[in-house]
């Protein structure tokens, strides 16, 4: 009897380190983060928080902040007042004024340089990676605007001394193409230049049944948007790098306007037949609308921005981010979703310009103790109009107020 248990032991044992040796074969992905403005691997920052790396983007489906929130608990993204500009909201925590007047809750940084208009953030990803989405409050290293948390994307950087290159192509329902495509060029033994970029299309998932003359193509909530991004890396000595970077990005496509009806007959929320006296009967598809007013929107943004990062002697690093970016955007919308002469917005136009400078010095990664010191500028100018027209009809009654 013991002879069986004995054998059976070792055959067990046997198994035990046949399967530690499987593991310990296989290679376990580190993923480097640099939530605390410094190199570290993921596991020993004391941060909650999400990483995506670029495959796992690519992977999952990612192409988005609206795909992005599925991926990152405590997360959400939604278009503002008329879908121009963006909301981010964190744990709960985040702003409901994404106006010219307002600024945001969540800190977005792209390669470290903080975006501060949420409007054309919703840009299809391409060459990133990865993402890091910390949650807040993050204000003791990110300072400004990050009580909700803080996100970081960090874009693919040039390679020294590799030339490479990739391209693909998706197409879905409504007509979806997406396209990418990414070039590495070494340019000497010391320096190297990327540049990728995206073009995204589809038909809308809104369509509007009045006549062309008022629509023009007559759907909304499409996607006609085009980026590119350029990034130059010089190696100024074996301590000290220079990266210059630009990029520019086009939307011109409305994000339509869907209205909830305020006392529906049934109780859904969706837009009813009943809703105004006179007007069109609402379908019983809900993406199917009427509107007397044409929905446009025409956004650029540009941006660009020198990083030099430094070694020291004493294992300390000294860094600097100098960027400027500037954003145009412009829309119309029928605020009333109907086909009556109701209320629209006959334009809102933003225009922001921001100039920012960073300057930090950390510690060496080998200190016992790591810190962190810097200083940060930041301005910026915003100009907004709007111009909204409620023609004065009453929701309850057939004829306009006198």
């Amino acid at each position: 009897m013991s002879n069986v248990v004995r054998s059976g032991l070792l055959a067990g044992t046997a198994v035990v380190a046949l399967v530690s040796s499987a593991l310990a074969a296989e290679t376990i992905e580190k993923v480097v983060v640099t939530a605390q403005k410094r190199s570290q691997d993921v596991q020993k920052v004391p941060i909650s928080m999400s990483v995506l790396t670029g495959s796992q983007l690519d992977d999952r489906g990612v192409s988005s902040f609206s795909a992005l929130q599925n991926q990152s608990p405590s997360l959400s993204f939604g278009a503002g007042v008329t879908g121009g500009e963006s909301a981010i909201t964190m744990r709960g925590v985040g702003t409901e004024n994404v106006t010219g007047g307002g600024d945001p809750g969540v800190a977005l940084h792209l390669d470290g340089i903080y975006v501060g208009r949420t409007a054309g953030v919703d840009q299809t990803f391409f060459d990133i990676e990865r993402i890091e989405v910390l949650r807040g409050p993050q204000g003791t290293l990110y300072g400004r605007n990050s009580t909700g948390g803080a996100i970081n994307i960090i874009s693919r950087k040039p390679e020294l001394g590799v030339f490479s290159s990739s391209a693909d192509l998706s197409y879905g329902n409504y007509s979806a193409v997406t396209g990418r495509a990414m070039f590495n060029l070494p340019v000497g033994e010391s320096a190297a230049l990327r540049v990728s970029g995206v073009i995204n299309s589809r038909d809308g998932y809104q369509n509007i049944l009045s006549p062309t003359s008022v629509c023009g193509d007559c759907e909304a909530d499409a996607a006609d948007d085009v980026a590119v991004r350029g990034q130059f890396l010089l190696k100024l000595s074996e301590s000290a790098d220079l990266l210059i970077s630009g990029g520019h990005y086009e939307n011109n496509e409305p994000v339509g306007i869907k209205l909830a009806e305020p006392f529906p007959a049934n109780g859904s929320g969706i837009l009813g037949t009943n809703r105004f006296v006179g007007a069109s009967p609402n379908p019983a598809d809900p993406r199917d609308v009427y509107k007397d007013y044409r929905d446009a929107l025409t956004m650029q943004k540009s941006n660009v921005s020198a990083t030099v990062n430094w070694g020291l002697q004493s294992g300390m690093t000294l860094t600097s981010i100098t960027a400027y970016d500037e954003l145009q955007w412009n829309q119309q919308a029928d605020g009333d979703g109907s086909d009556l002469p109701l209320a629209y917005t006959e334009y809102w136009s933003n225009q922001s310009y921001q100039v920012s400078q960073e300057l930090r010095l950390a510690s060496s990664d080998a200190s016992a103790n790591k810190w962190v010191v810097g200083a940060f500028f930041y301005r910026e100018n915003v100009n907004q109009g709007f111009r909204f027209v409620d023609t004065g009809y009453n929701v309850f009654g057939p004829a306009p107020i006198p």
